[in-house]
């Protein structure tokens, strides 16, 4: 029940794997979230959830991957928008 209400409201909350809410700290939230969830596919036998998940995660990362900085003198990704309570964004 769970899979069928991530998969009715994903596109809700992200345009083709960019976070609607336009916040740096939850598309890596996200990110985190659904390349674990990927990664436990792995040792089901259900594909078509395996693929969704690939897809989805794919594209996220993809947002994700943007938002990280290639300067050397720069460590951190530019926050934007909310910051979750939950993890520290450091």
């Amino acid at each position: 029940f769970g899979v069928h209400i991530l998969k009715s409201e994903f596109e809700n909350f992200f345009l083709d794997g960019f976070f609607l809410e336009n916040s740096s700290h939850y598309q890596m939230i996200y990110a985190k979230s659904f390349l674990e969830m990927s990664m436990v596919c792995e040792f089901g036998d259900d594909q078509k959830l395996k693929k969704w998940f690939e897809e989805k995660t794919k594209k996220i990362l993809f947002h994700s991957d943007k938002l990280l900085s290639t300067n050397n003198s720069f460590s951190s990704m530019p926050l934007f928008g909310d910051i979750s309570p939950d993890m520290d964004p450091n």
